[in-house]
């Protein structure tokens, strides 16, 4: 991390990112310790009660018969049809039902709705379109399938929300074409969202050394989804290369100002925006990559994770307006 973000970034924030580069293998580092710290860096960070909830593990299979691990949140005595499919981040490299647990948690605390999470595979043992396809089975086994039906889940409504590399993925399941029409899931949600592969952006250029996303990171991460750079950005792995957005449902967008993926959200919500989608942006001033890490500890966090819970809720209901959040976008 450059010593420029020493003084813009939120106190909490900042501690935490040092706390990560101090313990972090790097990119180029063994990847088996990567995956490790990574796991105990996000343990650090759960606060280890879900007497409220009832959590269930249970498998989807997939179109060639694989089980993919899916874990449900619940509030005990509050049955809810409406359903978040939460999609971690983790450059999709890193990360597994555990990693995201706790956000998980707090989403079904506070939009009071059930949350399925997905344990898909990740690269470079399995590159695009590996992730993906997963996280396309098990929506159709929420939304098309019959025979693979998850039967306790069967919702009225369907929000797709994710961080980084999962905000990339809900938003290319979106774009695959097998939902062709928009109205099939209520909303999106994305945190700091991965969407292109553009470092033209200024974004990228001006956050080089930015906290938890340096560009090594950012390199390795998109080299290993793309089978090591063999295949060319297409809209279902750079979104931002999308024309036509009609697929996408109402989406809120929580993004950092101190972020290289700044600009991916900005770029992305004009885009929908010109097509008449409704989108609400919320770039926050003092945080940077990977701040619902901090939620508990960080107003600003706190603060954009509630307004992002809020969109939820609106999305579920159709009430969802544009003004959520309280960063605003440039």
């Amino acid at each position: 991390m450059h010593p420029k973000y020493h003084d813009v970034l939120d106190p909490a924030y900042l501690a935490y990112a040092l706390d990560v580069e101090r313990n972090s293998a790097g990119p180029t580092g063994d990847l088996a310790l990567l995956r490790q710290q990574y796991q105990e860096t996000s343990h650090r960070q759960r606060p280890g009660d879900y007497a409220d909830l009832h959590i269930d593990d249970s498998t989807v299979t997939s179109r060639d018969g694989r089980p993919i691990a899916v874990r449900a949140y619940a509030a005990h005595q509050k049955a809810s049809q409406s359903l978040t499919m939460y999609v971690h981040g983790g450059g999709w490299v890193l990360g597994n039902l555990d990693s995201h647990d706790d956000i998980c948690a707090d989403i079904c605390r506070q939009t009071e709705s059930t949350v399925l999470a997905i344990d898909y595979r990740l690269a470079p043992e399995h590159p695009f379109p590996a992730a993906l396809h997963d996280c396309i089975d098990v929506l159709n086994a929420l939304t098309v399938s019959t025979s693979d039906r998850l039967a306790k889940l069967q919702p009225d409504s369907l929000v797709l929300a994710g961080d980084s590399a999962g905000a990339n993925l809900v938003t290319a399941a979106c774009l695959s074409g097998a939902w062709p029409a928009s109205d099939v899931f209520k909303g999106l949600v994305l945190f700091y969202p991965g969407l292109s592969a553009n470092d033209a952006l200024p974004a990228f250029q001006e956050h080089r050394e930015a906290p938890l996303l340096p560009q090594p990171f950012l390199d390795f991460f998109v080299h290993a989804y793309l089978h090591g750079g063999t295949i060319e950005p297409t809209v279902l792995t750079s979104p931002l290369l999308a024309t036509d957005l009609s697929a996408i449902p109402a989406c809120h967008i929580a993004a950092a100002e101190h972020d290289p993926l700044r600009d991916d959200a900005i770029v992305f919500t004009e885009k929908l925006q010109a097509q008449g989608i409704a989108c609400s942006l919320d770039v926050l001033a003092s945080l940077g990559h990977g701040f619902l890490r901090v939620r508990r500890s960080s107003e600003p966090a706190r603060t954009a994770f509630e307004d992002a819970c809020k969109a939820m809720m609106a999305l579920h209901t159709g009430q969802f307006s544009t003004t959520y959040g309280s960063g605003g976008a440039p």
